[in-house]
């Protein structure tokens, strides 16, 4: 019997940007596409997630049809996900980071409950604590491999054959 929790996550500029590229077929973004896809993973963004993500595209890519076809799939996951459209000014934010935007991305991750933030940039999430997987309330801060390692140990996952 297959275990068909879901989880939801929120993935960090820089991750996201690497999921709308990702195309090798055994890669960590390809798997999280494919848990996207069976809904065992649902997204959540927020219009300064979806901003920033723009931002980098139009920064990283030149040609306007490659753009557009970015931005294209970059709308079917929001689609398919949870956009939190105007998330309540804080009373007392919780300081994630000491970048702004960082900040803005993890309290979001906080005040949607989502189980996970996906970050390449760990040591950006707080800083005084140390190791692969970071935790504030119920969020975990970490990156792919350790999400995808949880969700293998919880079997989930199947791990991969050697």
């Amino acid at each position: 019997m297959s275990n068909t929790k879901s989880f939801k996550i929120v993935l960090d500029t820089n991750s996201l940007y690497k999921l709308l590229f990702s195309d090798k077929p055994s890669g960590a973004m390809s798997i999280l596409k494919e848990l996207i896809r069976e809904n065992r993973v649902t997204l959540v963004f927020s219009p300064i997630l979806k901003d920033e993500i723009t931002q980098l595209i139009h920064g990283k890519v030149s040609h306007p049809d490659d753009r557009t076809i970015l931005e294209g799939i970059l709308d079917q996951f929001i689609e398919s996900g949870i956009y939190i459209q105007n998330i309540p000014s804080l009373i007392d934010p919780v300081q994630v980071s000491p970048d702004e935007s960082d900040n803005a991305i993890g309290n979001l991750a906080i005040y949607t409950n989502a189980d996970y933030l996906i970050t390449d940039n760990l040591k950006d999430f707080f800083p005084n604590q140390k190791g692969d997987r970071k935790k504030y309330d119920k969020t975990y801060f970490t990156k792919i491999r350790v999400f995808l390692e949880d969700l293998e140990k919880q079997g989930i996952l199947r791990k991969k054959s050697s």
